[in-house]
């Protein structure tokens, strides 16, 4: 992306509008929720830690990980289903409301063009054989994964 300075920072000018949009939290959850849904590796690798440093408890990451809701709040589970759905183009009359019920509906855009968003990313990451810069943390990392050394 760096190879086109202009579109790189009318992109990252995009996102910074996207990412006040939504509370830290909700925003990071709906980028692992994309990620696991496209198995794209990289964005997961890069945004566990991002959410850790939003609040997200490493019981949360591990549980989208394992595309799982079970241990999830009613909002996460509505927000990662309404994100799986909308990776795999189904978001159904139901699945839909079941995420109004917890997101107001600017949020629900923001969120529905941030995930459009990594959906495009990850298409681009894999397009250009991008892989993480270290070693892939997991689908379900553990405490010392997520021990970042910056």
């Amino acid at each position: 992306m760096g190879n086109d300075p202009t579109v790189f920072a009318g992109l990252l000018e995009y996102l910074d509008v996207l990412y006040a949009a939504l509370p830290e939290r909700t925003r990071e959850l709906a980028i692992l929720a994309a990620a696991r849904a496209l198995d794209d590796r990289y964005e997961w690798h890069q945004h566990v830690f991002e959410a850790r440093e939003a609040g997200l408890s490493l019981a949360t990451i591990r549980a989208i990980g394992r595309d799982e809701t079970d241990p999830l709040a009613d909002d996460a589970t509505a927000l990662v289903a309404y994100v799986r759905a909308y990776c795999d183009r189904a978001v159904t009359d139901t699945i839909h409301e079941r995420a109004t019920a917890h997101y107001e509906p600017a949020e629900l855009v923001a969120i529905a063009l941030l995930v459009s968003h990594y959906v495009g990313t990850g298409l681009f990451i894999d397009a250009m054989g991008v892989t993480p810069e270290t070693a892939f943390v997991g689908w379900e990392p553990t405490e010392r994964d997520l021990e970042r050394v910056d």
